[in-house]
């Protein structure tokens, strides 16, 4: 990359690339959440989004510093897309549905027993 427009298409390629991945990412983790408990979860990815909008920012300039290069700045950050990667290969998706309706219908059984033990007709919402 010799020239600001190569900088200007790769911001491009990696804003479409990143929009696309986040979308399916949290349409993903909000199946894989129980319907009752989304805010706990969602609560945690936006609390590791400001995690990360530091520690990305922060690797590239502290390796930009280093090298001399933006290049490999650049370079660096594919190290937290490989490691994303490697977390996500592990994730069971079937595995996550099933625990996820599991958690649903439990918390429905938890709901509709009231503090006797016994069914109640009673609906708390």
């Amino acid at each position: 990359m010799t020239q600001a427009i190569h900088f200007y298409v790769l911001a491009g390629l990696v804003g479409v690339v990143q929009g696309v991945s986040q979308s399916t990412a949290r349409s993903l983790f909000s199946n894989l959440m129980p319907a009752g408990r989304t805010g706990e979860y969602f609560g945690f990815v936006n609390i590791t989004g400001k995690f990360s909008s530091i520690f990305g920012p922060f690797v590239f300039g502290y390796v930009g510093q280093i090298t001399g290069s933006t290049r490999w700045g650049i370079l660096s950050l594919i190290f937290f897309f490989v490691a994303g990667i490697a977390v996500l290969l592990t994730v069971k998706v079937q595995k996550g549905l099933q625990d996820a309706t599991r958690a649903d219908q439990e918390e429905e059984r938890n709901r509709s027993v009231g503090a006797t033990g016994k069914s109640s007709d009673v609906r708390f919402t």
